[in-house]
């Protein structure tokens, strides 16, 4: 639990410190404009427009990696504490598809630490397909990966979790990795999110009598199945008599521990796939202050709706991001709920949002930057193949132009390319990873772009006097501002909200000046503290060590 206390500390000030060169002035001149043109170009670089390829990750913006099999696809991504990164795909390995694992240091080069080359293929043993889909790292950086497991009879929700060197933790569920059966056919992990208590959730697809459910389970930290929830940690939810097909995506964890569940229902008749949300208590019971009775489907276009992403955003609303039929192909979308599953038409007019390349175009990933912009990533067809797609919009649903000139940016690297995960690195740096065709097969791809300076964001300078110090600091930072402020945000590297407070101060007659952060049980690493005024915020990275 992070601790929130006012504080007396002081304003922290910048001090000057002399420099003296103990140099002839001409060796001076030189290394002074040697200085100069560093400085320069290192300016040029960082004020290169959002949304271009960075060529300091691997020499192009561009990283391939071949596990040697005919198939390599990643398919999603985590940054822990020290930027690298940890991409989870599949391999095809010996006539079965197995879990693939690399991981990257900050500049696109595998890290030879884990598992000795980087990289790192996992099989959980049945001689069957292993079908990967979603990672999460621990915050004492163990990962965990979940998908599913064929076992000859049917497939099974799967989780594995590995220490920080890539190998298995046996301490989760005695030999690292463990196996679900939701119901009594195929089930599949789609999606990972992890609790601020540790627990562990899990969302697919899972069939149930004659249709096809949102499949949910949840684990103790020990791989255990936590009866807490629905009773057996495990539940199904289904869409009525004519949802034939019910396939959950992604899920998110509000900070009061309600569970988000989002995907997609196909409904006949009408032959029609929507948007479909659901949100549970901490015990997995519906939560009727959604919509309601806990869940609801959206449609926008005259056709389909896939949904495949989610994001929470500081003030409680929900962003869900996929794909839109809205006319004869399909667009990036991304539609934004108000807390209680409304439709928030302050976003674009009428809660939605899209952009079309043209052609069929699919976002599989969706963040939120700390300035409060949206970027989706996917992919979009170019008459033969795919390319992937970058979209940015601003927190009101409109596209950011400032991205690449017209919100959207395209990359072509092999045949065929597809995006699935997307992070955003401590330097707000973004890369996305998944899947590039060179002709003879599919190989892992991260992809880097230029971004804006969004760790350290003043939006409107409503702070003009506002600090954060020490910072760097051992865990305890004091906040000064000017203007009092009315609630308190901390997420970590992934995006991940661990902490938030609303302040009840009486801003006429008790206003809130400054307080004091103690980060001391959390993780080394950066984290960005979200400060709220009654009428703007600031953002502030900062880093523990």
């Amino acid at each position: 639990m992070l601790h929130f206390r006012l504080s007396d500390a002081p304003y922290p000030s910048k001090d000057l410190k002399e420099i003296v060169y103990p140099m002839s002035m001409k060796s001076f001149n030189l290394s002074f404009s040697l200085l100069s043109l560093s400085i320069a170009l290192n300016h040029f670089e960082c004020q290169g427009q959002a949304g271009s390829l960075d060529n300091s990750f691997d020499t192009d913006g561009k990283v391939t990696t071949d596990f040697a099999g005919m198939a390599d696809i990643g398919c999603s991504m985590a940054i822990q504490a020290d930027g690298k990164l940890v991409v989870l795909g599949e391999t095809w390995c010996v006539f079965n598809y197995d879990f693939g694992f690399a991981r990257y240091n900050v500049d696109g080069s595998l890290d030879n630490t884990f598992d000795g080359d980087g990289m790192l293929i996992f099989d959980f043993g049945s001689n069957f397909h292993d079908y990967p889909h979603a990672i999460a790292i621990q915050p004492d950086g163990k990962i965990l990966a979940a998908g599913g497991s064929f076992n000859g009879a049917e497939t099974e929700f799967s989780l594995v979790r590995l220490n920080t060197d890539g190998t298995l933790d046996i301490t989760f569920d005695g030999d690292g990795k463990v196996v679900t059966s939701v119901d009594v056919y195929d089930d599949y992990a789609n999606a990972i999110a992890i609790q601020p208590d540790g627990k562990i959730v899990l969302v697919g697809a899972s069939p149930s009598g004659s249709y096809d459910c949102f499949g949910v389970v949840r684990y103790n930290t020990d791989g255990s199945l936590d009866n807490t929830f629905d009773g057996d940690g495990k539940l199904t939810i289904g869409w009525g008599s004519s949802a034939l097909n019910a396939k959950a995506s992604s899920v998110a964890v509000q900070p009061d521990g309600k569970i988000v569940v989002v995907g997609f229902v196909w409904s006949w008749p009408p032959d029609i796939e929507d948007y479909a949300i659901v949100r549970f208590n901490t015990d997995g019971s519906l939560d009727n202050t959604f919509d309601g009775d806990g869940k609801l489907t959206t449609n926008f276009g005259v056709m389909n709706e896939l949904g495949y992403a989610i994001a929470i955003q500081p003030d409680g609303k929900i962003l869900f991001a996929g794909q839109s039929w809205l006319g004869s192909d399909g667009d990036f979308s991304v539609v934004r709920y108000n807390t209680d599953g409304s439709l928030d038409i302050t976003f674009d007019g009428d809660g939605s949002a899209s952009t079309s390349g043209g052609a069929p175009i699919e976002a599989r990933s969706l963040i939120i930057q700390p300035d409060a912009k949206i970027v989706l990533s996917g992919h979009e067809t170019n008459g033969s193949d795919y390319d992937i797609v970058v979209t940015r919009f601003n927190s009101d649903g409109s596209l950011d132009n400032t991205f690449d000139g017209d919100g959207t940016t395209t990359t072509d690297i092999g045949t065929t390319d597809e995006a699935f995960s997307t992070v955003i690195q401590p330097d707000g740096k973004i890369v996305v990873a998944g899947g590039s065709y060179n002709g003879t097969d599919f190989d892992f791809v991260l992809v880097r772009y230029l971004n804006d300076d969004v760790t350290e964001v003043n939006e409107t300078n409503v702070y003009p006097q506002f600090g954060i110090s020490p910072n760097p600091s051992d865990g305890l930072f004091n906040i000064h501002s000017d203007i009092p402020f009315s609630a308190v945000e901390i997420s970590n590297a992934l995006g991940e909200i661990i902490y938030s407070e609303i302040f009840s101060q009486d801003f006429n007659g008790n206003p809130l000046y400054q307080t004091s952060l103690d980060l001391r049980n959390q993780e080394q690493g950066i984290y960005f503290v979200r400060v709220y005024s009654p009428e703007k915020s600031i953002t502030e990275r900062i880093v523990l060590r």
